[in-house]
């Protein structure tokens, strides 16, 4: 079979990207602020159970992904399996989120049951819809992992640059317009109606491949089309909860470094704005490591690059570790240490860029079933639960370690406290990382497949 050397153009990396910067730019603002936000504006909500609830929808959200997996399966217009909803989502997706910040201020049971709501909503609806259609794209749109990889490069750095704008821009925008309930949701409204914008753009502009028509393999009797025999064939793939798993924890490393950074540097920097600067300089050190990855990948293959930059990311987080101990805090070198612990981030986020197409084709092989919607919830599923579980642990630390919203010092107790998780937990996960994808060598499984067959 001829395949062609290329399916995309050049203009159409940036616009498929832009549909994550549109994503990040409504889901990474909740994620990192909505904690601070109630702990802020809302003195009698308790961000402990904020924060349960919060993990709570998430779990329940994972229900949907395999729901609204198995639609887009069975999904067959002229425009495609994925791109129809992607594009659908993307309005749903920014009113859900701006209603996130409008929750009642009263006492009592109102104001949790009305963020509770909302936010599965948000979740379980209209993110899953967008972030499950934009993630399967990146399967049905190209047939060739080099380009998948660049996408995720270009794709990743974008999102580089949406995050900065948010961790840069949002508190100093909030001080200047007053501090208040009202300028939170300003800003909210701001961010989330540019990203409204960037999803239509990137469903508007890229295009799916027709459907592949290959040949079943000859071993395989296909049993009638049906949402249970489908999970039977997912739950078939040996790799499917190794990939579930994987999207967990490096999405969590990400998000958590970044959430507990924001708290870190209020109560052991003693100033929350150093975050904006912080973010920024973690965010472009993540960079080099993007563009470097199509070499890396091409050189080693996907399995020993995502071992090899995993390893490499838990020796720098544990170079980190002896400042944990410091009397005082050395700024200039926590700025360095901090970002050293990103380095090898932008390898790691583009280089599982062909995994799911991986598992994709395994399970075709092994089944003859085209499965992306439910093999790319596997993705939305474990992206889903880290970011529902980093939402949720800064309101369980922050609970844990007696933190205070309206006091000017924290005490020595929360300090030692917030010291401790903001080392602990990037080495538990980092090691996590490098066992999870030691047993993710879903290249081997498929060469194994092909020679059977």
């Amino acid at each position: 079979m001829n395949e062609k050397k290329h399916y995309l153009k050049a203009w159409q990396y940036l616009t498929y990207g832009s549909g994550n910067a549109g994503i990040v730019l409504s889901a990474n603002f909740i994620t990192n602020f909505i904690i601070i936000f109630i702990a802020k504006c809302y003195l009698n909500m308790d961000v402990g159970i904020v924060g349960t609830l919060m993990l709570v929808a998430k779990l329940l959200d994972g229900v949907t992904d395999f729901i609204f997996g198995a639609i887009m399966d069975r999904c067959h217009s002229k425009y495609g399996k994925a791109r129809p909803w992607l594009v659908g989502g993307a309005i749903p997706l920014g009113v859900s989120g701006i209603l996130l910040f409008f929750i009642p201020e009263t006492g009592g049971w109102l104001p949790y049951a009305y963020f509770f709501v909302f936010y599965l909503i948000y979740n379980a609806v209209s993110y899953t819809i967008v972030m499950l259609s934009y993630n399967a794209m990146n399967a049905l749109i190209t047939k060739i992992d080099s380009e998948r990889v660049t996408m995720n490069v270009v794709s990743y750095t974008v999102v580089l640059f949406a995050n900065i704008l948010i961790n840069s821009l949002t508190l100093g925008t909030v001080e200047a317009l007053g501090n208040t309930v009202s300028a939170w949701r300003i800003v909210m409204t701001i961010f989330t109606t540019a990203g409204t914008i960037l999803i239509l753009l990137s469903g508007l502009t890229v295009k799916e491949l027709p459907q592949d028509n290959e040949t079943a393999p000859s071993t395989t009797t296909l049993p009638k089309n049906s949402l249970a025999n489908d999970l039977q064939s997912v739950f078939k793939n040996p790799y499917f909860i190794w990939a579930i798993l994987y999207a967990v924890v490096v999405n969590f490393v990400l998000t958590s470094n970044l959430s507990l950074s924001l708290y870190y540097c209020e109560i052991n920097l003693g100033d929350i704005n150093i975050y904006s600067s912080l973010s920024v300089v973690v965010l472009l050190a993540c960079l080099p490591g993007l563009f470097m990855a199509p070499r890396i990948v091409a050189k080693l293959g996907t399995f020993k690059c995502n071992v090899f930059v995993s390893l490499f990311m838990v020796v720098l987080i544990l170079l980190s570790l002896p400042f944990a101990f410091m009397d005082t805090v050395n700024r200039p070198l926590f700025y360095v240490t901090f970002c050293m612990r990103f380095l090898p981030f932008g390898v790691l986020c583009a280089s599982i860029a062909p995994i799911v197409p991986s598992l994709v084709r395994y399970s075709y092989l092994q089944t003859g079933r085209h499965l992306e919607g439910l093999l790319y919830s596997s993705s939305s599923i474990g992206g889903k639960i880290s970011s529902g579980i980093a939402a949720a642990m800064p309101g369980w630390i922050l609970s844990g370690i007696g933190y205070t919203a309206d006091a000017t010092t924290q005490s020595g107790t929360t300090m030692a406290g917030m010291n401790f998780w903001f080392y602990a937990l990037p080495i538990i996960s980092g090691l996590l990382i490098v066992f999870i994808f030691s047993r993710l060598n879903v290249e081997k499984g498929i060469r194994e497949l092909e020679t059977q067959h």
